[in-house]
């Protein structure tokens, strides 16, 4: 395990619950009052800031100006029950306060859930949203039967209005040749090369030596943890679990630090489950209190060109337990699928899913690994080279690249 560097530095009311009911009697018997979903969502006047800096006095001005939010449709996923607009608002836009006009089927009742807890409130046509992170809407049957949850994602354009910028910050021939096998990994604020797959939890990082789960404080002594099975690969882990394929092939977690494991379940066919070429990325779901997003990606025969993802949303505060496994199925109308090229590196930057390649093309998915798009807020350095890189990346620290010829780059924003 070799060190790259170090970090630059690491960054620094009441509410009510929605009750109601709705009067039946005039209700159409042609209708299914059962029925919830968002038919129509619609953006208002938009707010939008932008910077101008004198040529005469070198002085920063900040102008507000408005446009119309109805130019910039929303998609609505009725399957996935997603919401978001295909093409990114201006840069500068202000998300913290928009107001949208929602339609519903059969009159359903819309709430939206608070932002730090799981309280809801009633939804207003006239009130602001704050929509600079994923909203969840609740559509709420008029005669009671239940509710239906739609996460909404809002994003506006990165390619200005935040300067980003990549660094050389080394060189070094020693750092060049390597082979499938090298990664880059987050450990306490540093970026560390390593030759196998590392998982870090709580300050403790974790991997596999013939099998055997062995974990270090240093990354540089290694112990084996007593006790515990045999596994066929560790591929990713939560803020309580680690998870892991057994030597029988079942996908496996443990919430005692790798101690004793239990079979995980699984949405679909154990089939599909990738079992080479694994990669994941593990971020704060900030849709659910205490909540971890784990993403997996990995090659498998039935699905050569595009990786094969699954996702796992995790609870682990309060009472809440773990979640299935689900397969996210390779949809032929999606046009923007993970490719299978190379080594594949996962990060999670900036609210969003970085993904890059032996293609050496970064993309992003703002839709938590449904679709993949080229990224142009943070493309990899023109002057880079190699033809092979691995990434990390976190948002106190910004995104590392390592490449086969040995330079090392780190991206920030300023």
């Amino acid at each position: 395990m070799k060190k790259i560097f170090m970090t630059l530095c690491v960054l620094l009311g009441a509410s009510t619950m929605l009750t109601g009911c709705l009067n039946s009697d005039s209700d159409s018997e042609a209708m299914t009052y059962g029925d919830m979903a968002i038919t129509s969502i619609t953006l208002g006047t938009m707010n939008r800031y932008t910077q101008t800096t004198s040529s005469s006095t070198g002085n920063d001005t900040i102008i507000k100006s408005t446009f119309a939010g109805s130019g910039y449709p929303l998609s609505i996923d009725q399957l996935g029950c997603r919401i978001y607009n295909e093409t990114d608002l201006p840069a500068g836009t202000d998300l913290k306060h928009v107001v949208v006009s929602i339609s519903t089927l059969n009159s359903g009742i819309v709430a939206i859930k608070s932002m730090t807890s799981d309280s809801i409130f009633y939804y207003s046509s006239t009130d602001s949203i704050d929509f600079s992170q994923p909203r969840v809407l609740r559509v709420f049957a008029t005669n009671g039967t239940g509710s239906r949850d739609y996460t909404v994602t809002l994003t506006a354009s990165e390619t200005a209005g935040i300067n980003f910028g990549w660094r050389k910050v080394a060189d070094d021939p020693s750092l060049s040749g390597w082979d499938d096998n090298m990664r880059l990994v987050m450990f306490r604020d540093s970026a560390f090369a390593s030759t196998r797959d590392v998982v870090v939890k709580d300050d403790v990082a974790y991997s596999l030596d013939g099998g055997q789960l062995v974990r270090s404080e240093n990354l540089e002594e290694w112990q084996p943890v007593a006790g515990a099975p045999l596994l066929s690969s560790l591929f990713a882990q939560g803020t309580k679990e680690l998870f892991a394929i057994g030597t029988d092939g079942k996908v496996l977690h443990s919430e005692d630090d790798g101690l004793t494991w239990a079979e995980e379940a699984l949405d679909t066919d154990a089939a599909l489950f990738p079992t080479e070429g694994l990669v994941s990325v593990t971020w704060n779901y900030r849709n659910s209190d205490s909540t971890d997003y784990v993403l997996l990606a990995g090659s498998h025969p039935q699905v050569p060109a595009y990786m094969a993802i699954w996702r796992k949303i995790s609870q682990y505060g309060g009472n809440g337990k773990g979640g299935k496994w689900v397969y996210m199925p390779l949809d032929e109308t999606n046009p923007y699928l993970l490719p299978a090229r190379g080594v594949l590196s996962l990060a999670y930057y900036n609210n969003k899913v970085l993904a890059l390649n032996d293609g050496l093309v970064m993309l992003e998915s703002r839709d938590q690994g449904i679709t993949w798009k080229t990224c142009s807020a943070y493309p990899v350095p023109s002057a880079m080279t190699g033809s092979r890189v691995r990434m990390t990346a976190s948002d106190d620290s910004g995104i590392w690249l390592l490449t086969n010829s040995g330079q090392v780059w780190h991206g920030t924003k300023r």
